[in-house]
Formats: C-alpha cells, sequence, structure tokens
C-alpha cells in the first residue's frame, strides 16, 4: 500500500479544503483501479459528511438563446449563424415556472444567454415579480452583468445565481475567448453576486486543450467544477489541434481517455431532450 498516499487521503479527509496545487494534482493523476477505488472512497466519504445522501433536483427553464458574448467553444455564442434563435416569452416562462411548482419542484434556474440591456433587466424582473406567488427558490444562469442589476433581480426575488468562472487560469481564459471578454470581470462580477447576498454558484471546463492537472487542481481550490458540452462547430481549431481532441459522439468533443480517468460517462447527443423551449431535464456528461 501507498503509504504517502494513504496520509493524503487522511488529511483530505480532515481538512479538504487545505490540499496544495501539487497534491491535488498528484489525486487527479491517479491511474491505477486500486488507487483510484481508494480515492472514490474517501471523497465519497467526505461527500456524505457535507451533503449527507439528499439529491436536490430542480427545474430548468432555458428562456432564450440569444447572447452577446462570443466564447469559442460555445454553441450559442453570437457569430454562430447555424443556430435558430429564440427567446421566451414572460407568459411562457411562468407557465413553465407553474408547471415545476405543480410537479412539486421547490427550486428552479432560469438560464439563457448572456445580454446586457435595459430592456433585459426590466424583463427578468418582471419574470422574477411573476414567480413571486409560486413560493419557490429561484436561481438566475444570465451571465456578466453590473452589480445595480444583480442587485435589482436579488430585490425582485432571486435567491441564487449560477456564473461559471470556465477556467482560474487567465491566460487559458483568454485563449478561449476573443479579447473583449474579460477573466477580471469575470471575477468581480461574483464577488458583486456575493456583495448583493446571492448564494453563488460556479464552476469550471474539464479537458481543454492546453489544459494541465495543475490548471485543474487551481480550479478546485478556486470553486468547483461543472460539466459543458463542447461543440465541434465552435471553433476550437482556433486554440489547438492537438491529437487527442477527436468527434467522439456527434456533435460534442471531450479529450476521452482524460474523461474517463474522471470517472465520466460521455452521453450521445441524441440522448438529449432536444426541447430547447420550457422546462426540460439535461444530462450530458453524469458519474458513472
Amino acid at each position: 500500500m501507498d503509504e504517502a498516499l494513504s496520509s493524503l487521503l487522511a488529511r483530505a479527509e480532515a481538512a479538504p479544503r487545505s490540499l496544495t496545487t501539487a497534491e491535488l494534482a498528484r489525486l487527479l493523476a491517479l491511474e491505477s483501479p486500486d488507487d483510484l477505488a481508494r480515492l472514490y472512497a474517501a471523497a465519497y466519504r467526505v461527500k456524505l459528511a457535507c451533503c449527507g445522501r439528499g439529491v436536490a433536483v430542480r427545474g430548468l427553464v432555458e428562456c432564450g438563446n440569444v447572447c452577446a458574448k462570443d466564447c469559442y467553444y460555445c454553441g450559442i455564442r453570437r457569430s454562430n449563424a447555424r443556430l435558430t434563435r429564440y427567446q421566451l416569452a414572460a407568459d411562457e416562462i411562468a407557465a413553465a415556472a407553474e408547471e415545476a411548482a405543480a410537479l412539486g419542484y421547490a427550486s428552479l434556474v432560469i438560464q439563457s444567454g448572456e445580454i446586457e440591456s435595459d430592456a433585459h433587466t426590466a424583463f427578468i424582473e418582471d419574470v422574477l415579480r411573476r414567480l413571486a406567488p409560486l413560493n419557490l427558490g429561484v436561481t438566475l444562469s444570465l451571465g456578466e452583468q453590473t452589480e445595480d442589476v444583480y442587485r435589482r433581480w436579488r430585490a425582485a426575488g432571486a435567491t441564487r445565481y449560477l456564473l461559471r468562472i470556465e477556467t482560474s487560469n487567465p491566460k487559458l481564459y483568454a485563449a478561449l475567448h476573443p479579447a473583449d471578454h474579460s477573466w477580471a470581470r469575470r471575477v468581480d462580477c461574483l464577488r458583486a453576486l456575493r456583495r448583493c447576498d446571492y448564494q453563488v454558484g460556479t464552476g469550471v471546463m474539464c479537458a481543454l486543450p492546453g489544459q494541465t492537472l495543475d490548471d485543474l487542481a487551481d480550479d478546485i481550490r478556486f470553486y468547483g467544477v461543472h460539466a459543458h458540452i463542447i461543440q465541434c462547430a465552435a471553433a476550437l481549431d482556433r486554440i489547438s489541434a492537438a491529437a487527442e481532441i477527436k468527434c467522439i459522439c456527434g456533435d460534442s468533443m471531450f479529450r476521452k481517455p482524460f474523461c474517463e480517468r474522471l470517472g465520466m460517462k460521455v452521453i450521445r447527443p441524441d440522448a438529449v431532450a432536444q426541447d430547447h423551449k420550457g422546462m426540460r431535464v439535461r444530462s450530458v456528461v453524469r458519474k458513472i
């Protein structure tokens, strides 16, 4: 038995946030089935201690795919002329929320592309006020905004906000975005959300071109992780033509060996619900 690994896992369980970047990278690099089994068992014990066995289920309303951003990896980026755009009306969003409440959901996510305008700010305020009688916990995932906008939406009834940092490495962020996209502003938005008394969620992407285990370790130290579909049409060829980047499943791209090492399974796009209007359950990558 690897005594050094045993010691590291014991310390990770006792104080999960105490590991250094190098120590986290070592855990991410584990490959032997025995070592991975020990890692997963320790992680599961931490999960149980922190979160218990409960599973949170949230309704998701994809209220639009119009976006002012042009992130190279994203299928709804503004320069994607092949995408059919849509925007739900406030009545449609409210109807989806009512259906969620009737089904027993206590929490709802309102998500769309990133838009900054007075009209959009007022539109979301109107939606939030319509949802107030349903007594749902409302999470917004509407991208970068000014602190004043965040405060207005909080006052209108939003309680949580999801804003993914994408990566904690500013240089890698710059490689994934045009020059007018700012990593520093995204971090500032996360701080503004905390000041506005939201429960804040964030995350990063895995298996990016040029991403290292140290990057992922720093991501873990920064906040957390999420899974994101990377579109083949998302111009990632501008970033890297690395041989390990393969289209392995329809329009989705992942570095397969890396994802498998993380215990992730790629789901075929045709297994994902294609109805982009209203509430739907979306499962792209799940733990095995």
